[in-house]
């Protein structure tokens, strides 16, 4: 498992954050005591993605392709 270069702790996946806007449809519940929330579309915004580490928030990659690099990477060296 690759390490965090902040925390240094191992880590089996990363926490990833981007920008969207979504389309809900609203509805009350039948009950009528509380909204029923219904997602018809998202848009992922151009900012720049983010990968942290889930452990401690520090940001590893910006690029999908980098997230997987760093996953893999202590994957290749134990294959």
């Amino acid at each position: 498992m690759p390490k965090c270069p902040k925390c240094e702790k191992e880590i089996d996946c990363l926490t990833y954050e981007c920008e969207e806007i979504s389309t809900y449809i609203v509805r009350l519940s039948p009950s009528g005591e509380r909204l029923e929330w219904e997602r018809v579309d998202s848009e992922t915004l151009e900012n720049p993605d983010i990968y942290t580490c889930p452990e401690c928030g520090e940001e590893i990659a910006h690029h999908y392709s980098e997230a997987v690099a760093f996953l893999k990477q202590k994957q290749n060296q134990t294959a």
